[in-house]
């Protein structure tokens, strides 16, 4: 009999993953087309992030044909599957690791325990302990207990900016942490079964320059890093995956590098955001999610590995304008840059542009693969030129893409 599995939001790939592996399939979520859910067993449309909800219907599911698992690859569904999985007792999401992961307090607070992990870190309850924290370290990231995308971390380093800050909001939802000094944020992605964690690829952020605000500029994947660098990367991640308890799935951890030693700066139970698991597809031939269920219910024929060989590199650049109105733009030259796999531009001629202030707010993307690192720099460049944007002001702008040595 064919395994039932229930999948909470998401889209294509990981439907696809389930029918190859030659499971059945329901499906609880926001995203509903009918043509890629048209397999499906049960199918609601629903808020993914209302648990009680989620539980009411997957019960109702499981009564009708039993569930073998739950699992959400989704930033929205994952406390939802934990729920599930809990309350019918069937494969999915380890629940401890992801309740820590999705509570960066908890988070900061077993890493405390952990000397090789640990980063100086406080739960912010007044103006005057803040001052304090931002005295001691000098620089300090401000970022909500929970959320994703960076929305609303920010970097400060004098008084008169914490004041501003700590004006708009409530400061029982944030923690404080010290500020590690580089720009380079590595994203590590892994799939671990029985404890056994093994690492697809590392890539690289090139976090924009001169921003109190934590922006990508690009993402390049696989990260060109030495074999001390992946040395320090694999220890370290080991370490944390095994303070958080967790035993099986997937994981994307984001760490910083100095000094030698590695900083462990956030972790979700669910793949990358910005194309980095179609990256990991392109470049090593492993697609993290078909590997999921692949092994899912044959957990001792996994064996470990780590840094997949890659056959070629991708970047994600990220479109950040100045403020200002738009008077006109045009991206048309971009169609003759074979090197482009996917490209989106959210803005549009009279569209007022703000700063972002996260991840969730630039103003597009252009994502290309070539054969070597050492490409990446030159084919930024095309696409800098490539894309012609005037403002109402009459002045012409060039997306500002930090070389990837930075």
């Amino acid at each position: 009999m064919k395994k039932h599995i229930l999948l909470i939001a998401g889209w294509s790939t990981p439907v696809t993953a389930i029918l190859e592996n030659d499971y059945e399939f329901s499906y609880l979520g926001d995203f509903f087309d009918d043509e890629i859910l048209k397999n499906a067993m049960y199918k609601k449309e629903i808020d993914t992030q209302n648990c009680a909800l989620c539980l009411f219907y997957a019960k109702q599911f499981h009564k009708d044909k039993a569930l073998d698992a739950v699992i959400s690859f989704n930033e929205k569904g994952l406390n939802s599957a934990i729920i599930i999985k809990e309350h019918l007792d069937i494969e999915g999401l380890d629940f401890y690791p992801t309740l820590v992961t999705k509570n960066k307090h908890l988070t900061r607070d077993i890493l405390s325990n952990s000397k090789e992990l640990k980063i100086p870190f406080m739960v912010t309850k007044s103006k005057n302990e803040l001052k304090e924290f931002l005295l001691q370290n000098k620089k300090i990231v401000l970022k909500p207990k929970s959320g994703a995308a960076s929305r609303d971390v920010i970097f400060i380093d004098n008084e008169l900016q914490l004041n501003s800050f700590i004006k708009n909001i409530d400061l029982i939802d944030f923690i404080a942490e010290k500020y590690i000094g580089t720009n380079k944020l590595y994203s590590i992605e892994t799939l671990s079964f029985n404890r056994v964690h093994s690492i697809f690829s590392t890539s690289v952020s090139i976090l924009a320059k001169n921003s109190k605000y934590s922006i990508q500029n690009h993402i390049i994947s696989p990260a060109k890093i030495d074999e001390k660098t992946c040395k320090i990367i694999s220890k370290c991640i080991n370490t944390f995956l095994n303070s958080i308890k967790l035993i099986n799935g997937i994981a994307h951890t984001e760490l910083k590098i100095t000094d030698n030693k590695a900083y462990i700066i956030e972790s979700q139970t669910r793949i990358g955001g910005d194309k980095i698991y179609k990256s990991v597809l392109l470049t090593t031939g492993y697609c993290q999610i078909n590997e999921y269920f692949k092994y899912l219910f044959k957990k001792e024929k996994f064996k470990k590995f780590d840094f997949l060989a890659s056959s070629q590199v991708t970047c994600y650049a990220c479109i950040i304008l100045k403020k200002g109105k738009i008077k006109y733009i045009n991206t048309e030259k971009l169609k003759e840059i074979n090197e482009i796999i996917e490209y989106k531009i959210t803005v549009k001629k009279a569209s007022y542009i703000k700063i972002p202030k996260d991840n969730a707010n630039r103003a597009g993307f252009v994502y290309f693969k070539t054969k070597s690192h050492e490409n990446i720099n030159k084919i930024l460049a095309k696409i800098r030129k490539a894309i012609i944007i005037k403002y109402d002001d009459n002045s012409q702008y060039f997306i500002d893409f930090k070389k990837q040595e930075d």
